[in-house]
């Protein structure tokens, strides 16, 4: 079995898939796993570096070149990373989320046929009408949270008229 000069530190490795030289490792059949040197990177990156830490460097206008140096990972890891990152879209989203989730609600909805309900197994179609049954009252603002907490709001109203 021979270990090599190079480690292949892959995608999790942080460098881009650039390959990174080890130690002298010798090459040996006979000794168990157990006992056989462990591997040492040289000059090895973070394993991991979360996506949104890329995506709050990203926001802040630094290039990916600063990024790589500030996280510790190579330009090209950043962009790679980054390439299906479209950060003002993500923002665009966020603020019309609502809009977004009821035109693919109402998409789905009306791709349903009444041969998939029929196809549907009972229990699905039992939760499925109670989780529109849930959804229809939040719209009518007449949820069973909103109802308690507005009681707990009378309440405390009436307490502080009381105490005064």
């Amino acid at each position: 079995m021979d270990f090599g000069k190079i480690a292949d530190a892959g995608d999790n490795g942080g460098n881009g898939g650039k390959r990174q030289a080890t130690e002298n490792l010798p090459a040996t059949t006979d000794t168990p796993s157990q006992d056989l040197p462990k591997k040492k990177l040289v000059n090895s990156a973070p394993k991991y570096v979360p996506i949104a830490k890329l995506i709050e460097l990203r926001k802040k206008g630094l290039t990916h070149k600063e990024i790589g140096k500030i996280v510790g990972i190579t330009r090209e890891n950043v962009t790679r990373r980054l390439c299906d990152v479209d950060i003002p879209g993500i923002e665009t989203f966020k603020r019309n989320r609502a809009d977004v989730f009821a035109y693919h609600q109402e998409k789905l909805l009306n791709s349903i046929t009444q041969a998939d309900i029929k196809k549907a197994p009972m229990r699905d179609k039992i939760v499925s009408a109670g989780i529109l049954y849930d959804k229809e009252r939040l719209e009518r603002d007449l949820s069973t949270a909103n109802v308690v907490s507005i009681v707990a709001d009378l309440e405390a109203l009436r307490q502080a008229q009381n105490d005064t």
